[in-house]
């Protein structure tokens, strides 16, 4: 369980990163909705994510 904990914790760690650099003016907003997410799964779609997009929609509808 911790790890998983710590995984979690780190995924969203680089997704608020990825946020940060890419959607600076939305921080608040999306980080609100992904600290709600305990999916590892989901949190891993989100930051690949946002690797590659280029708007907010596709990252929105994952937040979702």
């Amino acid at each position: 369980k911790g790890l998983k904990e710590g995984e979690i914790k780190g995924l969203k760690e680089g997704i608020e990163i990825g946020i940060t650099l890419k959607f600076p003016e939305d921080i608040d907003m999306m980080m609100k909705m992904v600290n709600k997410i305990e999916d590892l799964d989901t949190l891993n779609k989100i930051k690949e994510a946002l690797k590659t997009t280029q708007g907010r929609a596709e990252i929105l509808a994952l937040l979702k």
